[in-house]
């Protein structure tokens, strides 16, 4: 119910009160000024809110001429940039009750949750939280957005084959769910997946008993270029895919965490820019290492102009003819370990593959073992089985059995990377052994092998270990036709573990086996590696042990002897801490060699929390210092919504040449 206040300020600005009208008003002496924006103004047609505001205010809209207010749908900030570092609880505050905090933080009004759209003129207020008055209130014509398309509750039964239009009907078990945040309660459309809870550590993970649904197909019948919007309530975990092109995105990020009290609610998220014509829109179940309920509220598609599809086209034409290199990852056998068991392999790795290819990478790094441990391969080097015992029938050894029994996760990787144009490596994380029952026999049975009560980390300065890891890397290189391996002395290092003379006896018998490759497979064939800098694990001192000399005296013996074709230093941390990493003695190591010096952005899971934009702020200053190579962008867990930051990267020797827009 209306308060009195409320109306009397509302009637006011109808009355066209010129201060409140024009976002101006008092507090303590000083004048304000809150602007909103038009749908026009923004590619995502989503209405922004400007300006200094003294207190917290709330924003409130109405379809019915003032009759009833209703929280607005608050982003607080403008981009995925500002999106992403914010307070979980604050986002939900703007999102569920329309709260906007003090401050000069722009913000958006996504009224796609707000309103039954199409809709003409809507109303949008600001007012005060302690006294209820009005500070800016202003009518928005929303007629501009009459070419954006939606699905939700309304039709989506009638667009959904198998589905009835006439009692909303959708195709099992698919069906419209009220949302649980946000009143009044509006459907979404989604499925609920068979589950229980299981406690692991103090949160629970939700354990799928059934993951065989089948997808959700759309036909909105659109013909030409088209931003994709998906809006989410309650949160949720899905996949997306477009007939033609066949290619899951994991909505919102393959690690989204299983904790609700974590989620960010009410959250739109674009997931890429496409011709629509003649293409089926599908939504299956996944999407995330933590499956759950797949809901979704709407689906917006926001047409391009004709300029924006071809600018779309050329930037990305540009990076492939012009750009730099850019090498993605896959864990071709991480699913196994936490997904449901109706995934299989060869649809999880053609998907890593298709999804890297679209985002522009020309290379991808295929984790396939961490020395020590068990191989993610068919090995004949070493083992890869685990004990039986493991846990019963459904327990991780059986999952990993019969993962590996639908195929040579490598060779696989191999046919699918080569299927869309994309350079394969061998990704061999060089230094770690895992505990427990994914420690490899030989080190199981060679404890002498590693450093003293480490418990993980090989000493190379034992000759057997050199062996043993030459073995690993000469079978990746004569087994699999591989365009190259990838070897990660960083995950992970201790320097305790190595020394010059050591690193060079490995180096330059893997090269020797590099070069019996080529004359197999009739091609060249790279040695990538990727060594701890003076920079690494420095938040972590004690165990990793500092700077790293003996890898730049190795480096430059390395480079000198042709041994290796490219080389990134890692610094294993957020951005501000690989952000300061200097390329000077690196460059130095190399000089003159035909050795490329790559731009490692690895940082974890930092990158989920860490604007794109400080990412690209880190390769240009790697750029100025004559970083010469390609990039690396761990891509496994980041969000959905960096999908450009690739395109972007390979980009990065054009500073006025930008990837979008509309990507937010």
């Amino acid at each position: 119910m209306q308060a009195a206040g409320t109306v009397a300020a509302l009637s006011l600005v109808m009355a066209i009160g010129t201060a409140v009208s024009a976002g101006k008003f008092a507090t303590s002496g000083a004048v304000e000024t809150l602007t909103m924006g038009r749908p026009a103004d923004r590619a995502d047609r989503l209405i922004s809110i400007a300006g200094q505001r003294k207190e917290e205010l709330a924003a409130e809209s109405s379809i019915d001429g003032g009759k009833t207010w209703r929280p607005a749908t608050v982003y607080i900030g403008t981009t995925i940039d500002q999106w992403r570092p914010a307070d979980v609880a604050v986002w939900n505050r703007g999102t569920i009750e329309g709260r906007i905090p003090a401050g000069t933080q722009p913000c958006l009004w996504n009224y796609s949750f707000d309103l039954p759209m199409p809709v003409d003129r809507v109303m949008l207020r600001l007012k005060k939280l302690g006294t209820g008055d009005v500070v800016l209130a202003k009518t928005i014509d929303l007629r501009g957005v009459d070419d954006v398309f939606v699905i939700d509750h309304r039709n989506v039964a009638g667009l959904a084959v198998g589905g009835r239009s006439g009692d909303g009907t959708l195709p099992t078990p698919w069906t419209l769910q009220p949302g649980t945040k946000k009143k009044p309660a509006v459907d979404s459309f989604g499925v609920r997946l068979a589950k229980e809870t299981v406690v692991s550590g103090r949160h629970p993970v939700y354990k799928i008993k059934e993951a065989t649904a089948p997808p959700l197909v759309l036909r909105p019948k659109l013909g030409g270029w088209h931003r994709i919007y998906l809006g989410m309530a309650p949160y949720a975990s899905l996949q997306l895919s477009l007939s033609k092109e066949r290619i899951q995105y994991p909505v919102p990020e393959y690690h989204t965490g299983p904790v609700p009290s974590r989620s960010r609610l009410m959250q739109e998220f674009y997931i890429k820019s496409a011709d629509l014509t003649g293409q089926d829109v599908c939504l299956a179940c996944g999407g995330a290492r933590y499956w759950r309920d797949a809901s979704v509220r709407y689906i917006r598609f926001v047409p391009m102009t004709d300029a924006e599809a071809a600018r779309f086209r050329e930037v990305r034409a540009q990076a492939r003819t012009q750009g730099r290199p850019f090498a993605g990852y896959v864990e071709p056998c991480t699913p196994c370990h936490y997904e449901p068991a109706s995934l299989t392999l060869r649809a999880h790795v053609r998907n890593e593959m298709r999804l890297n290819k679209v985002r522009g990478c020309t290379d991808v790094y295929v984790h396939v073992i961490r020395v020590g441990s068990k191989a993610w391969y068919h090995s004949d080097v070493v083992e890869r089985h685990l004990p039986t015992d493991q846990h019963g029938p459904h327990g991780p050894a059986a999952k990993w059995t019969a993962w590996m029994s639908q195929g040579d996760p490598l060779a696989v990787a191999v046919d699918e990377a080569r299927a869309v144009g994309l350079k394969v490596f061998g990704d061999m994380g060089m230094n770690i052994s895992y505990t427990g029952p994914l420690r490899e026999r030989t080190i199981a049975e060679h404890p002498e092998y590693l450093i003293g009560g480490s418990g993980q980390f090989l000493d190379y300065r034992h000759p057997p270990v050199r062996d043993y890891v030459v073995k690993i890397a000469t079978e990746q290189l004569t087994k699999y036709d591989v365009d190259g391996v990838n070897l990660d002395f960083a995950r992970f290092a201790s320097n305790n573990a190595f020394d010059d003379p050591s690193l060079v006896d490995v180096i330059r018998r893997i090269h020797e086996a590099r070069r019996a490759a080529e004359k197999k497979w009739g091609h060249r064939v790279l040695i990538a590696a990727r060594i701890p800098s003076y920079r690494y694990h420095q938040k972590n001192a004690s165990v990793y042990r500092g700077d790293y000399p003996e890898f730049v005296a190795a480096l430059t013996t390395w480079a000198r002897g042709g041994w290796i074709d490219r080389v990134m230093a890692c610094s294993m941390g957020y951005v501000d801490h690989v952000g300061g990493l200097s390329l000077d003695r690196y460059k130095r190591a190399i000089a003159g060699t035909n050795v490329k010096l790559w731009g490692d952005l690895y940082g974890g899971g930092a990158f989920v929390r860490t604007p794109r934009s400080a990412w690209l702020d880190v390769a240009r200053k790697w750029v100025s210092q004559g970083l010469d190579g390609g990039l690396f962008f761990y891509t496994i867990d980041r969000p959905t919504e960096f999908e450009q930051i690739n395109w972007q990267l390979r980009l990065i020797d054009f500073p006025d040449v930008t990837v979008g827009p509309g990507d937010r």
